[in-house]
């Protein structure tokens, strides 16, 4: 992902150490091939971070 002038992929500094964290992500099924990359990139970043307890769950798109 990048704006005109920075590049927001590139991290400028290490990140913290997720080992001792839980974390749970939900993703919406609309536009599956945007949110499962979302996805995806969430789930590797947590995973260098040392992360060893991750959930994700795919959730239906709730329509109005």
């Amino acid at each position: 992902m990048s704006t005109k002038h920075h590049n927001l992929s590139q991290l400028d500094a290490p990140l913290p150490s997720a080992a001792d964290m839980k974390f749970g992500i939900v993703v919406a099924e609309w536009n599956r091939e945007i949110t499962e990359a979302l996805l995806e990139g969430a789930v590797q970043t947590l995973r260098s971070a040392g992360c060893s307890d991750l959930r994700s769950n795919m959730s239906p798109a709730l329509s109005s």
